[in-house]
């Protein structure tokens, strides 16, 4: 067996081929590498096209091009690996993640891919190689009964088999003795390096049997896999319920027309391969939940799952006479126009609820030194869930499990304190922060996304940011984090600078930057690609409608407001605007259109305005 070492790899994505001239959308090391061909070949930028760009990790700082008699540090470098088109020539750059470019001069040496194409479809051999993994990916974390987002790409070599068997032989299988050129995939997940081999044109195999065909629906016992088991595990944890709670709604064989099974991440890119897969509906407490799956690969969490007559609704603090002397608001549930209103709880100082307005607590003042957090029950009724001097922001996630919030125990103290609780139970359980002791910051924003809870703080060394998983808190860096792009595990920060980004808690470089330092707010629409934002303040004070790659358009104006905050319903195109003036709080209701947005009704009451499917 020969085998030609080329690089390490992680985190493969493809892109499609797209024009130079876009380059501002692009990563900074690919326009450095477009930069440095334009002026080699001594053309304009926007005559370079980018045919592919790959994240990588390169095994030292040769950035997989060494040179003869040179010396490089073994320590593992982020870059990407990236192909680039002048007329009819390709040329190929390795990076890291800043500027520094090397372009690969073409030898020869390795072994030369030949375009291969999957079954039925017409592929070149970057993206060929690309689906192989994406399918080993899918495959080992199925086995695993892990998620794809746990399997990693170790390293990536091409190969030389001695036989068909793409050396992996099975007992009782006999193979055509040819040598067959391939790649050595190694993946590793938590449990260790798993080895799965190719060849050139789509066949992925591993120790188990062959990975493509009918084994990938096949667990490694034998038997067709359930597609919704998976699910129902998965679900049952993010509920803290028994998987008998679950039940099947809907399985439909569906082909994805690409591994990000309809569940795009911003900034990545993925490879444009049919995916046959699975649409998953299971039912649990009063909702209907989606998974996205790959037939060889555990389902991913889309959310919730909102039904096709879903309107929207409005809950908003409606002035009233206190019955006490505390607590000067009822909640109330109203049309979009201000319609059909109707009281939900009575005699509130602040509220939270679930986008699907299903879950709702309420604070509420019950004597001088004490505030209440409670539950509000479909009749109106409450249920307490804790007491405390005072309470500050609260946030549900998006399946209306949890309950996170923050809260000072007593009064004359500055312990602030972070708990969660995961209904039913009336049992807060406290999240520590590491290395920060309650009493040593300020509370910040709380944003849940699918994967756990991106916490904000700010301390006396700034803003500073963390992600709880459920298990575990860990840092994520000095942001302070804004919002939850629905149906992905990103949420939009703002950092120091003043830029606002997209970012995955646990990935250290945020990918996609949306816009400037005038950015106050944003929310995400359901549908994905953009979120919707409030830039400026007073006579300046805009609402924004900010694609991914950060484009914008004005969709609004609000003369004399300041501390705007946006929030955009999880159905139907409707947005709410809370914002100061004077000494009065106003919400402005709006329909979206694609550039402008129309009020529909303005609601003179201290906000937040939440708009929620109804």
């Amino acid at each position: 067996m020969t085998l030609t070492r080329v690089l390490v790899a992680v985190a493969l994505v493809a892109a499609p081929v797209v024009s130079a001239c876009a380059q501002g959308n692009l990563p900074q090391p690919v326009q450095a590498a477009i930069a440095d061909l334009a002026k080699r070949l001594d053309v304009a930028a926007e005559q370079i096209t980018v045919e592919n760009m790959e994240r990588v990790t390169w095994p030292n700082t040769s950035l997989g091009n060494p040179q003869p008699g040179m010396m490089y540090p073994q320590v593992l470098t982020q870059g990407y690996r990236v192909i680039l088109r002048h007329e009819d020539e390709s040329y190929e750059y390795h990076t890291d993640m800043g500027t520094t470019v090397t372009l690969l001069e073409p030898d020869g040496a390795d072994v030369a891919p030949a375009p291969v194409a999957e079954p039925g479809s017409e592929l070149d051999e970057t993206e060929t190689r690309l689906w192989m993994i994406a399918t080993a990916k899918q495959h080992l974390a199925w086995r695993m009964g892990t998620g794809v987002a746990d399997v990693f790409l170790a390293s990536l070599e091409n190969a030389l088999w001695p036989d068909a068997s793409l050396g992996m032989p099975q007992p009782g299988e006999t193979y055509a003795q040819v040598e067959t050129p391939g790649y050595r995939m190694l993946l590793e997940t938590a449990q260790g390096l798993t080895a799965y081999h190719s060849d050139l044109s789509g066949t992925v195999v591993s120790e188990i049997g062959p990975v493509t065909g009918a084994m990938a629906a096949m667990p490694p016992g034998g038997g067709r896999a359930d597609p919704a088991a998976a699910a129902i595990a998965d679900l049952a944890d993010r509920l803290g319920v028994s998987a008998d709670a679950i039940t099947v709604v809907n399985v439909e064989e569906i082909d994805w027309p690409d591994s990000a099974l309809g569940l795009p991440e911003p900034g990545m890119m993925y490879p444009q391969a049919i995916v046959p897969g699975y649409l998953i509906v299971l039912g649990a407490q009063g909702r209907e939940f989606e998974y996205h799956a790959a037939r060889q690969g555990r389902g991913r969490f889309a959310g919730v799952r909102y039904p096709e007559d879903a309107g929207v609704a409005v809950l908003h603090l409606a002035g009233t006479e206190p019955a006490d002397g505390n607590n000067f608001f009822h909640l109330v549930r109203s049309a979009p126009d201000g319609a059909d209103t109707e009281t939900v709880c009575e005699f509130v100082s602040d509220f939270a609820t679930t986008p699907d307005g299903l879950d709702i607590a309420v604070v509420r003042r019950t004597s001088r030194s004490t505030h209440e957090l409670a539950y509000v029950n479909d009749d109106g009724t409450t249920e307490t869930l804790a007491t405390a001097f005072d309470f500050g922001q609260m946030a549900w996630d998006s399946a209306g499990a949890r309950l996170a919030f923050w809260s000072r125990a007593t009064v004359g103290t500055n312990e602030v304190r972070l708990s969660v609780l995961v209904r039913p139970s009336t049992e807060p359980s406290e999240i520590a922060l590491p290395d920060r002791p309650a009493g040593s910051f300020n509370p910040g924003n709380l944003v849940w996304t699918n994967d756990g809870l991106a916490i904000t703080i700010l301390a006396e060394g700034g803003v500073q940011s963390f992600f709880w998983d459920g298990e575990a808190v860990r840092p994520m860096g000095p942001w302070y984090v804004m919002a939850w792009i629905p149906r992905t595990s990103c949420v939009v920060a703002r950092a120091l600078s003043g830029d606002v980004v997209t970012l995955m808690p646990g990935r250290d470089e945020p990918q996609t930057t949306l816009g400037g330092a005038e950015i106050t707010s944003v929310a995400a629409p359901a549908e994905g690609g953009q979120v919707i934002a409030t830039a400026g303040a007073g006579d300046g004070l805009r609402l924004l409608r900010v694609t991914w790659d950060g484009s914008s358009t004005q969709l609004a104006t609000m003369s004399g407001a300041v501390e705007a905050r946006v929030r955009v319903a999880p159905v139907g195109n409707v947005a709410t605007v809370s914002y100061q003036i004077g000494d009065g709080g106003v919400s402005d209701v709006l329909g979206l259109a694609e550039r402008s947005a129309e009020l529909l009704t303005t609601i003179h009451e201290p906000g937040p305005a939440v708009p929620v499917a109804h």
